[in-house]
């Protein structure tokens, strides 16, 4: 493999990493869900190290599903199948690394017992999900930079900045498992945001009417909200009226356009937009794959109609 540099996307592989056992180093933003682009695969000699920045996505690894926003980090180990929720990948920017475990050779130049500590460790995760922060998201930035580089400066840079991303998710995963909780719990002002949001999903109001229930400013509630769910206040509200429109897809008789009425879209057309943005297919098409197949008399399952 060779590096990719796209508007959207920077990514090293296979002998363009510039560290011992980093397999992959990558970046990518996406403004629109991308609709197969994360089909089911599995690493099946490294572990993948991944930061989201901005936006949701849905994952899951074997049986267990996840749903992440700006800020979280996420596991897998080595020969862990894993994917897309229905092989999307939702808009999002995000890095990730593949770190293959140490053999002879240790990570970066530290001995072997600490590379093998270190393995060890993110063998026993208690959680593969947990918050990030700015200083591992930093590092996975000179990261990046320093294949940019290249040349010996670019290959210390690369392995300094490594370690630091490895640490960093170590340190971050304890800090997390001795609170015990995923995130702390929204402050009673986002609290009667969302609630107000969702009482009025079918509505048109601005952020003035949600930041008057919070007793905020405008501005206030979208720093405060940001920081405390991973969304701007515009962006979780249009996530949970497709959740929403979602949960109606699924009841029959409805149709397309009642829906998106339903859930506060101006047109069906705007809703069937967001919706393939978010999801990365139409409405019609997703309600059509929730539908349970149908089997014949002997039990056996037939197409969808």
């Amino acid at each position: 493999m060779t590096t990719t540099l796209l508007a959207n996307r920077e990514v090293y592989d296979g002998r363009d990493t510039l560290a011992p056992h980093l397999t992959m180093i990558g970046w990518a933003s996406y403004t629109s869900a991308m609709d197969s682009a994360l089909a089911p695969h599995r690493h099946h000699n490294a572990f993948e190290l991944c930061c989201l920045i901005r936006g949701g996505v849905r994952w899951w690894v074997g049986d267990e599903t996840y749903e992440l926003g700006a800020g979280q980090l996420f596991v897998t180990r080595p020969g862990e199948p894993h994917g897309g929720i229905n092989d999307v990948l939702h808009p999002c920017e995000l890095y990730w690394l593949q770190l293959s475990p140490p053999g002879k050779t240790p990570i970066a130049g530290l001995s072997k017992a600490d590379s093998l500590t270190l393995t060890r460790r993110l063998n026993r995760l208690s959680s593969r999900s947990f918050p990030g922060g700015a200083e591992v998201e930093s590092a996975y930035a000179r990261l990046i930079a320093a294949h940019r580089v290249g040349g010996v400066y670019g290959r210390a840079a690369a392995r300094a900045a490594m370690l630091d991303v490895l640490v960093g998710v170590l340190r971050r995963h304890d800090d997390h498992a001795a609170q015990g909780v995923d995130r702390k719990p929204a402050s009673l002002a986002i609290q009667r945001a969302m609630r107000w949001t969702l009482d009025h999903l079918d509505e048109d109001h601005g952020l003035e009417a949600i930041a008057h229930t919070a007793g905020l400013s405008v501005t206030r509630l979208h720093e405060r909200f940001k920081a405390e769910t991973g969304f701007t206040p515009a962006d979780w509200r249009t996530r949970q009226r497709i959740a929403q429109a979602k949960a109606m897809l699924r009841e029959p008789g409805r149709s397309i356009t009642e829906v998106a009425m339903a859930c506060g879209f101006s047109t069906s057309q705007y809703f069937a937009t967001t919706f393939k943005r978010l999801e990365g297919v139409t409405p019609g098409k997703w309600r059509r794959a929730s539908q349970p197949m149908k089997r014949n008399s002997h039990g056996q399952a037939r197409s969808r109609s």
